[in-house]
């Protein structure tokens, strides 16, 4: 059904420096504005292994990859 396509975890990072008047603010502002941050930073991106079983927050999630009409579940045989 999926091609023999597989889900995997991968976790990017991005690393950025942000001005403001405390740690919060700081946070604040970089959730906010998020796309514009890393829209062209430098990502660190790192496979970290098969996924198997979808967690609750995933559930119904679309992955990125060579097939968008299936969700997770699909991929991990929970559908």
């Amino acid at each position: 059904m999926t091609d023999g396509l597989k889900l995997f975890h991968v976790d990017i990072t991005y690393s950025v420096m942000v001005a403001a008047s405390d740690e919060n603010a700081a946070e604040r502002f970089a959730q906010e504005q998020l796309s514009t941050i890393t829209r062209d930073e430098y990502a660190d991106i790192m496979c970290t292994g098969l996924v198997t079983k979808v967690s609750a927050p995933w559930k119904g999630s679309l992955p990125w990859g060579d097939n968008q009409e299936f969700t997770c579940e699909h991929f991990t045989g929970e559908a």
